[in-house]
């Protein structure tokens, strides 16, 4: 995987790479609403992310996350960062941050 310049670039790249699942994070879990599958904090890895900043606007700051989860699935989590990041636990927080370290 490599970073690509724009987010919906970024997200077709993944996709052909078998990264299907457009996740949620919702009560402290990643949720797949297709299949109404949720994961915990223990049944994921974040793969890779990538951060894009928008040229302009603050706002448009954003975090892509390609994940895997223990049963195989994969797919892309995007949240944003800064003044508009989710409100999530500290573990789940960690988990993010954890492919950075």
């Amino acid at each position: 995987m490599h970073h690509l310049d724009t987010l919906s670039q970024q997200m077709n790249s993944l996709k052909e790479e078998g990264y299907t699942i457009e996740f949620d994070l919702k009560n402290n879990k990643i949720l797949d609403h297709k299949s109404d599958k949720s994961y915990t904090i223990d049944e994921f890895d974040v793969v890779q992310t990538f951060r894009f900043e928008g040229a302009s606007n603050p706002a448009d700051n954003s975090i892509l996350y390609a994940i895997k989860t223990t049963t195989g699935d994969k797919g892309v989590l995007l949240g944003a960062y800064g003044a508009d990041g989710e409100e999530v636990s500290k573990e789940m927080i960690d988990k993010l941050r954890a492919i950075n370290s």
